[in-house]
């Protein structure tokens, strides 16, 4: 079997413990399968920065990979930068005789809109498999006191925005406090409060209103002003 590993992005900030474990985990199913006989193809960014790769990260790459040989063959595409640091471990490929998706292993923000996963090559035919093992971005939005019943806590990094309104009611302050800090989240956000302006309506029920206006205005522009509050009330009733 091929699998064909795209966009890695090893020591990604987010996702550094978890891809190894990815890594891990793969080579268990190696492992289980009872076979040597595997390709493992690596294509795309190998590293998440590339030009700042840590001696520790670089050594961690290098366990990974050598204990990947045990089970397969480690194959190198689209990263000649990296060669000469791991050749030890890999051989070099200049192409593959598949067409395959731009996929990425793992997704590394929630805008991320790549496939997340890998291609497998079994008994000649190309397949696609996704990555279920590893974490995702996700975005709960909660308007309602309920939704937070809809959460499932997993993993994966969640972001929350919660409607600022709810916190009016100490009940629901108490149970989303209460929620919040109970659990983990990768972000958590609140909409801002929108304020209603009051709009004055200058008519009868206004009197103090307009007594102020009279009586803050140049004597001269008494009776004009009086003038247009009656001229206001004619039109109206």
């Amino acid at each position: 079997m091929i699998f064909i590993l795209n966009n890695i992005n090893f020591g990604h900030p987010k996702i550094a413990k978890y891809q190894m474990e990815f890594f891990d985990h793969l080579v268990q199913t190696l492992m289980k399968s009872g076979s040597k006989e595997h390709e493992v193809i690596i294509k795309g960014d190998l590293f998440y920065n590339s030009k700042h790769t840590t001696f520790q990260l670089l050594n961690e790459v290098k366990r990974m990979l050598k204990v990947l040989n045990q089970f397969s063959i480690v194959l190198m595409l689209d990263n000649d930068y990296c060669y000469p640091l791991l050749e030890e471990y890999i051989k070099k490929v200049d192409i593959i005789n598949y067409e395959i998706e731009d996929v990425s292993l793992f997704q590394f923000s929630k805008t991320d809109t790549n496939k997340i996963g890998y291609h497998i090559v079994k008994n000649k035919k190309l397949g696609f498999i996704e990555n279920k093992f590893s974490p995702r971005f996700v975005e709960y939005i909660i308007n309602d006191i309920e939704d937070l019943d809809s959460i499932e806590m997993t993993k994966d990094f969640i972001d929350l925005t919660i409607n600022s309104d709810l916190l009016n009611k100490s009940e629901y302050q108490n149970k989303i406090d209460i929620f919040l800090s109970k659990n983990n989240f990768n972000n958590i956000f609140y909409t801002e409060n929108k304020r209603e302006e009051e709009k004055v309506k200058l008519d009868s029920k206004n009197i103090n209103i307009r007594n102020i206006l009279v009586n803050n205005v140049d004597e001269e522009l008494k009776n004009e002003l009086s003038e247009i509050f009656t001229i206001y009330d004619q039109k109206k009733n």
